[in-house]
């Protein structure tokens, strides 16, 4: 995947992600829950940023029978 790709699921996931917590933050608790929930939004929007664009490493191969 393409790192332009990664960044635009970041960022569209995101927004998804702040639109539908906001609206519940916003029905559902204080201004208080305000706060806490924004904080919440921006753990997860980390979180995700961190799972699409983090960069596996391949699994080492076992070591084979001796080449010469």
């Amino acid at each position: 995947m393409s790192p332009i790709t990664k960044k635009l699921i970041v960022i569209v996931e995101g927004l998804v992600i702040l639109a539908v917590s906001a609206v519940v933050v916003y029905y559902l608790l204080t201004a208080l829950g305000s706060g806490l929930g924004l904080l919440v939004i921006g753990l997860l929007w980390g979180l995700l940023g961190y799972m699409v664009c983090r960069v596996k490493k391949p699994a080492e191969l076992p070591p084979g029978p001796p080449s010469s």
